[in-house]
């Protein structure tokens, strides 16, 4: 059974580590470079750990740990939004088994209000997902040129 739980700064190696993998395959879609240590530069992690419009949570499976979800109050298009997903990963053993919209639908759960989230157009798997979710949601989405999609929704209507 997927559930979420918040975690504080005692899951900060364990977030770096696992933020390392998802950035080197972002890289793809972002072009970000590691640099001479071998490391993705993610500015604002210790923010996650310090701010208190941030949070972090990560997804487990029964107690295998499958994924982790970044979220801030930063909107995207300058809206004012209650929560805005700013990192989103099922770890790859643990893809297209239904994981990622389970939790998504307990966030929303748990976090009501307008929500917004990013992705990258050439990020085929990830634009069908996000789309998945727009759809569960009533979303309405906003173009940022041409590689990236915003997506607003009230998670009242899912």
């Amino acid at each position: 059974m997927v559930y979420i739980k918040r975690v504080g700064k005692d899951k900060r190696k364990a977030l770096f580590n696992v933020i390392q993998k998802y950035l080197y395959e972002m890289s793809k879609y972002y072009g970000d470079e590691m640099d001479e240590e071998g490391v993705y530069e993610y500015r604002y992690l210790p923010l996650y750990f310090e701010d208190n419009d941030r949070s972090v949570y990560f997804i487990y499976d029964d107690e295998a740990w499958i994924g982790f979800v970044l979220l801030n109050k930063y909107s995207f298009t300058g809206e004012e939004i209650d929560n805005v997903i700013a990192e989103f990963s099922i770890f790859p053993a643990y893809r297209n088994k239904g994981y990622a919209m389970d939790a998504i639908k307990l966030l929303v759960e748990e976090r009501k209000g307008l929500w917004q989230l990013k992705y990258a157009l050439n990020n085929t798997n990830g634009s069908y997902f996000w789309k998945k979710v727009k759809q569960k949601y009533s979303g309405s989405e906003i173009s940022l040129g041409d590689k990236e999609m915003v997506i607003t929704f009230n998670s009242s209507r899912g």
